[in-house]
């Protein structure tokens, strides 16, 4: 059971006997606390539902990580760009042509 079905089963639990003391008990109470017994119902309606779609969604999950990675490994990482290198080309032919200039000047 993940987190989420837990977290509303033990909602469920408490809305439940609270709301079965409240309303069954006898006591005498603020007639608010009495929608403790149908919130839990909610509740429980919440976790059935989060419960049977638990699996489902892992199967989901992997599909679609298997999907990603027939995605990742159909397609090649992408080289470097043409651009890129030309300029770098043409920047050490600059650099080069710099410093054949200044090794003739010292001399």
């Amino acid at each position: 059971m993940t987190t989420l079905s837990i977290t509303l089963l033990a909602v469920t639990i408490t809305g439940l006997v609270a709301g079965s003391i409240v309303d069954f008990g006898g006591f005498n109470l603020n007639p608010v606390w009495t929608a403790a017994l149908p919130f839990g119902a909610v509740f429980y309606g919440l976790f059935l539902i989060s419960f049977m779609l638990e699996k489902e969604v892992a199967r989901f999950d992997e599909d679609e990580a298997k999907e990603l990675q027939l995605i990742n490994d159909s397609h090649p990482a992408p080289g470097p760009k043409p651009a890129a290198e030309n300029f770098s080309r043409k920047l050490r032919v600059r650099y080069n042509a710099f410093v054949a200039n200044q090794k003739h000047s010292l001399f």
